[in-house]
């Protein structure tokens, strides 16, 4: 009878500990199965120290993994923006620096678009790795200017001078050890534009 009980408390013992194995490795591959976000911030703000709880807070909560973060000139060129950088990069974070105006896309050279990205990367140079920002995220938006609402030629004009502005900024961010992302909206495909002008 003690044998018997023996084995079924052993039984019983394997069970709860198999179960609590299960249950483990289970949580933990839905932990890792959990998506990763991206936070778009066009509100500097953010970057104070006094708002460092609550985001590390949301950021945990909703498994952002990237910033596209705005920051002013004077807020990367006195490095107050490093802090913030720093913060974010101890929650496994990236930073990237967020610009855009639709206006840039008038300048085929990016001449507007290239001082900001040059703050980014001055920035940078003058940072430790640990505080520095990953790359920049272009959102420059075209198809609210007069140009694309006329459509034809004229929009085709504007959309050419917009792709040598992104081409210009890739130049550069590619030798200054910047990763470029660019916000391209996902109707530019069926927008009555010959695609090939989107494909470079």
């Amino acid at each position: 009878m003690k044998t018997v009980i023996r084995w079924a408390l052993g039984a019983a013992l394997a069970l709860c500990i198999g179960t609590a194995l299960f249950l483990l490795v289970g949580a933990r591959q839905k932990t890792e199965a959990l998506p990763s976000f991206g936070l778009f911030s066009w509100d500097e703000a953010v970057i104070a120290e006094e708002e460092k709880d609550a985001l590390a807070s949301c950021v945990k909560r909703c498994g952002v993994k990237m910033i596209y973060q705005e920051f002013s000139p004077d807020s990367l060129a006195s490095g107050e923006a490093s802090g913030f950088v720093t913060r974010m990069k101890r929650q496994s974070v990236e930073v990237y620096a967020l610009m855009g105006n639709a206006e840039w896309a008038y300048e085929p050279k990016a001449d507007t678009l290239l001082e900001s990205v040059k703050q980014v990367a001055a920035y940078n140079r003058r940072m430790k790795h640990g505080a520095r920002i990953a790359g920049v995220v272009v959102d420059v938006e075209p198809y609210l200017l007069e140009e694309w609402d006329a459509g034809s030629d004229s929009r085709r004009e504007l959309m050419e001078c917009y792709l040598s502005c992104i081409k210009s900024a890739y130049s550069y961010t590619s030798q200054n050890e910047l990763k470029l992302w660019v916000c391209i909206p996902n109707f530019y495909d069926v927008a009555e534009l010959d695609i090939n002008v989107l494909e470079e």
